[in-house]
């Protein structure tokens, strides 16, 4: 019997899950889709035959549905997931859960109070390339000395997401803090971030290029690099360092086939955007999701969730305040 899902959004990320779960997904079945936009959801109608409605209280509670999978604009997120806990209904919600962390902790109160399952929407643990990285990790570095993520974008987003994204470090670098205690299976205890506006259509205060360094709990360095645009084009690539070795993480090429001629040696760019490059990991996660709700584990957890905005705001406050700050200045109030 396949998992009935309903999905909240229906933008790029709200489109791919739907379109995963239509037809990509063994187990899982597409029944509705909510999105205030009617093209959105004229979209999906056409590509996809799936029922559609404005309102996104109408598909949380509804006896077709089994799971919900939250993909709309951040700002909503935590609305949506307290609505799915209190109706019983597992979730599995995008980055980020929200970008206040007291939100957060009532929202994970919530869910422990309800029994209800959340997961966290961090796709790339589900990617085969970093999935192998972090098993060779653990089974042949030992000790843990350094690690260093780049990532990068081809171009800016729209000036109407990046409005409510909540910044380059909520919104890029928070996959790369949770790509950071994925593969090393260490928190990060202490941010130092430095940034700058090197585009011209960056928000006013807002950084789009930023180094941040961290600090683990088993005494490893972490250097993240973001920038939001790549001439190279979508630039992913994840070092890690021990005791044992290096072990390496390339860019994806889409073919291995190289042509050389008087000019050099010539090779396929990396695949355009994250949609083409994580695309195996979405069916991945959303088939973890299928199996998280039949008994199997919940990871990301929205503990880890948690854990990457805690990152991502220490951050923010590294670059305001230019200094490091510690993970303990954003604990769980008790």
């Amino acid at each position: 019997m396949s998992l009935r899902l309903g999905i909240l959004g229906a933008g790029r990320i709200g489109g791919l899950h739907a379109a995963n779960a239509a037809h990509a997904v063994p187990g899982v079945s597409l029944e509705i889709v909510a999105d205030p936009d009617e093209a959105a959801r004229s979209r999906l109608v056409d590509e996809l035959g799936t029922a559609v409605t404005p309102r996104w209280e109408d598909v949380v509670g509804d006896e077709r549905v089994d799971a919900l999978v939250v993909a709309s604009p951040t700002d909503l997120h935590a609305e949506q997931v307290r609505a799915a806990a209190d109706a019983g209904t597992p979730v599995l919600c995008e980055k980020p859960l929200d970008t206040d962390l007291a939100v957060i902790d009532e929202l994970l109160g919530r869910v422990a109070r309800r029994g209800t399952l959340l997961m966290t929407g961090f796709n790339r643990r589900f990617d085969p390339h970093l999935a192998t990285l972090r098993d060779r990790v653990a089974r042949e570095l030992g000790d843990i000395w350094q690690v260093r993520v780049t990532s990068r974008d081809p171009a800016p987003p729209p000036t109407e997401y990046a409005a409510r994204a909540g910044g380059l470090l909520v919104d890029m670098t928070i996959h790369d803090f949770d790509t950071v205690r994925f593969v090393t299976g260490s928190e990060i205890t202490e941010v130092s971030a430095w940034g700058t506006a090197r585009m011209p259509e960056t928000p006013t205060g807002e950084a789009d290029t930023a180094t941040t360094l961290l600090r683990l709990t088993d005494g490893a360095i972490a250097t993240i690099e973001n920038c939001r645009r790549s001439a190279l084009g979508y630039d992913q690539r994840v070092e890690v360092h021990g005791e044992g070795g290096t072990a390496f993480m390339d860019n994806v090429e889409p073919t291995s086939v190289r042509v050389g001629d008087g000019d050099g040696l010539h090779r396929a760019p990396p695949p355009p955007f994250f949609v083409e490059r994580y695309a195996a990991a979405y069916r991945a996660e959303l088939a973890a999701f299928r199996d998280a709700v039949t008994g199997g584990p919940a990871q990301p957890s929205g503990w880890d969730g948690r854990q990457a905005v805690a990152a991502a705001l220490a951050g923010q406050r590294a670059l305001t305040e230019g200094r490091p700050v510690r993970l303990d200045e954003f604990a769980p109030a008790t």
